[in-house]
C-alpha cells in the first residue's frame, strides 16, 4: 500500500516513515503546495493531509476534483485521511469529512485503528494494488488468498484454491461478464503458469473452484438453506455461456442485506489491469 503523506511537520513525517514501514506500508512525503501535482504524478493508495500545516483546504480539494475528471487520470481517486489535532472535539470531525475527507483521524494515531480502518475500506471498495473485489469475493493476488464477504466489507469466510485455479479465478474478476472461452483461458493460464493446460483440464479446475467456494459458504455461522443465488443463476461467482465459454457475475444474495439488482445479460469484455492490496497485519503503535 502506498501512502502520501502531506504536510510540513518533520517530527510526524519521521514518525509515521519508521511506523507505517513495519506494516508493510511505502510511505512518500510533499508540501502542501505540491500536494496535488504529486498525486496526480505518483496516485498514491491513500492521501494522509496533516490539517494543522495544509491550511488551504478548499482549493485543495477544487483542484482534486479537476484532477479527478481530467482526461488523463479520469477514474483515479485516492483515499483521502485528515489528520486533526488532538484539541480539535472529535464531533467536529464531521466539517472534515463534509469537505471531502474519507477518513478523519486525530493526533497521535493509533495505527492498530487506522489500519483496521483502511482495511475495512479496502473490503468494500479496494484500495491497494494486489486486491480484487466484487461485492461478496475478495482475494488478494500477493497471497493467493480468498475471502467470502458481505457488502459492509466484512469477511465471513475464508479458502485457498491450487495456483492454477487462483489464475482462472483471478482472470474471471478481472472483467465482470466478459466472457472468456476455454481456448482463451488456456493461453492465459499456460502463460502465467508455464505449463501446458487442456481445455479439460480448465472445466476441471472450474468445478473444483465452484466446489471449494460452496463447502465454504456451508462452513459460515448463517444456515446454507439462507445463502440464495439471484435468478438465473446456478452458481455463487463463476457461471457458464453456452457456446461461448466462462464468465464471473456476483450472484450470491445474503438474507442481511438487500439483493443485487444487476439484470444486465453477459456482455463479451476484456479484462483490466490491475487491483488492490491488503495491508499487513498489525502490532499497536501510536504516530504523531
Amino acid at each position: 500500500m502506498r501512502i502520501l503523506l502531506i504536510g510540513q511537520d518533520e517530527k510526524l513525517i519521521t514518525s509515521f516513515r519508521a511506523v507505517f514501514g513495519s506494516y508493510r506500508a511505502e510511505v512518500n512525503c510533499c508540501s502542501p503546495a505540491d500536494s496535488v501535482s504529486t498525486i496526480a504524478k505518483d496516485e498514491p493508495d491513500i492521501a494522509l493531509l496533516d490539517t494543522e500545516t495544509c491550511l488551504a483546504l478548499p482549493p485543495f480539494f477544487s483542484q482534486l476534483e479537476r484532477l479527478y475528471t481530467c482526461p488523463i487520470t479520469a477514474g483515479y481517486y485516492p483515499i483521502l485521511i485528515g489528520l486533526i489535532p488532538r484539541q480539535i472535539d472529535v464531533k467536529h470531525s464531521r466539517i472534515y469529512l463534509d469537505l471531502g475527507f474519507d477518513l478523519v483521524f486525530q493526533k497521535p494515531v493509533d495505527c492498530d485503528f487506522f489500519f483496521s480502518q483502511v482495511n475495512a475500506l479496502d473490503r468494500r471498495i479496494g484500495i491497494g494494488k494486489n486486491t480484487l473485489i466484487s461485492p461478496h469475493l475478495l482475494i488478494n493476488t500477493a497471497t493467493q488468498d480468498c475471502y467470502l464477504k458481505n457488502t459492509n466489507g466484512t469477511l465471513l469466510g475464508h479458502f485457498r484454491v491450487s495456483p492454477v485455479q487462483f489464475s482462472i479465478l483471478k482472470l474471471l474478476i478481472q472483467s465482470p461478464r466478459g466472457i472468456w472461452s476455454r481456448t482463451t483461458l488456456m493461453r492465459r493460464i499456460t502463460r502465467e503458469n508455464s505449463a501446458e493446460i487442456s481445455d479439460r483440464a480448465i472445466d476441471k479446475a472450474i468445478y473444483k473452484i465452484r466446489k471449494i467456494i460452496a463447502d465454504c459458504l456451508t462452513t459460515l455461522s448463517e444456515q446454507p438453506s439462507q445463502w440464495q443465488i439471484a435468478a438465473g443463476y446456478k452458481h455463487p461467482f463463476i457461471h457458464t455461456q453456452e457456446g461461448g465459454g466462462y464468465y464471473f457475475f456476483d450472484a450470491l444474495q445474503l438474507p442481511s442485506e438487500l439483493a443485487l439488482s444487476w439484470s444486465s445479460p453477459p456482455i463479451n469484455g476484456r479484462p483490466y489491469e490491475g487491483g488492490w492490496e491488503t495491508t499487513a497485519m498489525y502490532s499497536t503503535q501510536k504516530c504523531g
